[in-house]
């Protein structure tokens, strides 16, 4: 039997895989959005990178907002770091699961 700190050790290390992989996504998808807003530059037409990065900053504001009011709604508990963390684990797989399906596709 693990002890509460063994299991929210666990839950982060889970959640840092996951950041590590978003991060990784992110990392490519600037580099396609950066080559294409070269030829939309060059065509006087709005550049998208800068609202790629504005709309991850506005979902990592979201994904900590989200995961506090979550862990503090469970109230006083031993259990609130494992709720954190599994919390942001699972927000961020889902932003990786969105940004890595084709529209439409489930």
């Amino acid at each position: 039997m693990l002890s509460t700190m063994d299991l929210s050790a666990c839950a982060q290390f889970h959640y840092e895989e996951s950041v590590a992989a978003l991060n990784a996504e992110i990392a490519k998808i600037e580099v396609v959005t950066r080559d294409s807003d070269r030829e939309r530059k060059a065509n006087a037409e709005p550049e998208a990178l800068p609202y790629l990065r504005s709309a991850q900053r506005s979902w990592v504001i979201y994904r900590d907002n989200e995961c506090y009011s979550e862990t503090y709604q469970a109230g006083l508990a031993s259990l609130h770091f494992i709720y954190f963390w599994d919390c942001m684990n699972r927000i961020t797989k889902a932003r990786l699961k969105e940004l890595t399906t084709p529209d439409g596709e489930e």
